[in-house]
């Protein structure tokens, strides 16, 4: 198997093939953002899943939003850690399914951007009140745990909204939570401003 750079899918019929020659070892994937994931098979079936800090079915979402990546199989026999999974053709839906949903709400989001810039009604001077700049640093803590205060801290330098949104594009990998914290930061600052 080369390590050629491959949309989602592909990867997914690689692992496919893997499964259906029976292999056992480990899929090593590393993303175009060079976050890794690894899909552990045993006789073909998947039998452990990882990415970043993730495992077992935790791990399917973030498997999700690789867009594209490098991928090369290992050979093992040494015991691979089983986790409690479902059967291949079910990780590989839900895989499919939510990387579906990221890709629409990606294009709903750029709609919305380009929306927004042609209708420049987003792009209003941001004065936050500490009270906003509490109930946002709340929201992005509540959302993506301790490393919300940093991307507060990247935010407090926003003097618009057009700004904040690219902030939260950047730091967050997620297009569905970079979406929700969004839409709850637009919420906040137009309720008292």
């Amino acid at each position: 198997m080369d390590t050629n750079t491959l949309p989602l899918n592909e990867i997914i019929i690689e692992l496919r093939s893997l499964a259906r020659s029976k292999s056992t070892g480990y899929l090593f994937i590393v993303s175009s953002e060079q976050h890794s994931a690894t899909f552990g098979l045993e006789q073909g079936r998947i039998v452990s899943l990882q990415c970043r800090l993730r495992t077992g079915e935790k791990a399917i979402p973030l498997i999700a939003n690789i867009k594209h990546g490098s991928c090369r199989f290992e050979e093992s026999i040494s015991l691979i850690r089983k986790m409690p999974l479902e059967d291949n053709e079910t990780i590989f839906q839900k895989i499919l399914s939510i990387h579906e949903q990221m890709i629409e709400a990606e294009a709903e989001t750029s709609q919305y951007k380009t929306a927004a810039r042609n209708n420049n009604y987003d792009n209003h001077p941001i004065l936050l009140s500490e009270q906003q700049r509490s109930n946002i640093e709340n929201c992005l803590v509540e959302e993506i745990g301790p490393m919300g205060s940093f991307v507060m801290d990247t935010i407090e330098q926003c003097k618009e909204f057009d700004s904040i949104k690219d902030a939260i594009n950047d730091e967050i990998d997620q297009p569905d939570i970079a979406q929700i914290l969004l839409l709850k930061i637009d919420k906040i600052i137009n309720q008292t401003a």
